[in-house]
């Protein structure tokens, strides 16, 4: 007996500080693998991802209550990775000069960019051709956690991309209705125009095959890369460097807007082209 009460109060030390935490998160993550097994619609992968989301917070805030020695490890791996990329390690800097024009050049890392969106469509284009039902298939067929995680990313991203298609034309709007009205009260016209603009992106979103809409995306990115190409007159200009002691560079902003547009409109194409 005495044996057992002093092997009880010491029982909590079988595993590290957060261990049980941790078993706990093991646990979860082995028993929604073997639900989603089960799953058949997107309401079951919006619960499923709901209750992944949840998991994820109670990490966190463990986290910040007691540091868990495998997050730390995650977090150091992730700002060693972000300090490795030299797009991050980049000098920017506005350039109204003009003359002398420092050399030309857009940033290395911006054709990166889009031979990486490139090589995501048409990986993209080829899992839609393997899978056509959806990517429900990978995950239940290899991990339902990581397609979890994905699909999570996926809508995130499209909401992302929802919120700039509304925010960006309403706050043009606005704009161009100050210009016609004035400093009078706009919020009647505002609202309207509003109002006019949900319901004609509604009927296209409903009328429209998504093809007409990867379309598009193509014609739009092909439209500024062509309008990028032809070196324009010396003016103001966006400055980068890859270092401090690196040469400074310039992208005129006659160049730096066309792509900006094309390596946008290839984001968007990649996503839609994954989410069909």
């Amino acid at each position: 007996m005495k044996l057992l009460t002093s092997v009880l109060p010491r029982s909590g030390r079988i595993l590290p500080a957060g261990g049980w935490f941790t078993l706990a998160i093991c646990g979860f993550l082995v028993g929604l693998e073997i639900v989603g097994r089960y799953a058949t619609t997107d309401v079951h992968d919006g619960l499923a991802g709901f209750a992944l989301l949840i998991a994820i917070l109670a990490v966190v805030t463990r986290h910040r209550r007691e540091p868990l020695g495998w997050v730390r490890g995650i977090g150091n791996w992730s700002r060693w990775l972000g300090g490795s990329l030299p797009i991050l390690r980049y000098d920017h800097g506005l350039d109204f000069r003009g003359s002398p024009p420092l050399p030309r050049s857009s940033p290395p890392e911006a054709w990166i960019l889009a031979a990486a969106l490139v090589v995501w469509s048409g990986l993209a284009a080829l899992a839609w051709a393997a899978f056509p039902s959806g990517w429900r298939q990978i995950g239940i067929y290899s991990s339902y956690t990581i397609y979890l995680l994905f699909l999570l990313i996926l809508w995130t991203i499209l909401l992302a991309v929802t919120f700039v298609g509304v925010y960006v034309p309403v706050a043009v709007l606005d704009k161009w209705l100050k210009r016609w009205l004035g400093d009078t009260d706009r919020r009647g016209a505002e609202v309207a125009a509003v109002i006019v603009y949900a319901l004609i992106v509604s009927t296209i979103a409903w009328a429209i095959p998504p093809t007409w809409i990867l379309g598009l995306c193509l014609v739009v990115s092909l439209i500024a890369w062509m309008i990028y190409l032809p070196k324009g007159a010396d003016g103001a200009a966006v400055l980068w460097r890859s270092g401090p002691d690196q040469p400074v560079y310039a992208v005129p902003f006659q160049r730096l807007i066309p792509l900006m547009a094309g390596l946008a409109s290839l984001l968007v194409f990649a996503v839609l082209l994954t989410a069909c």
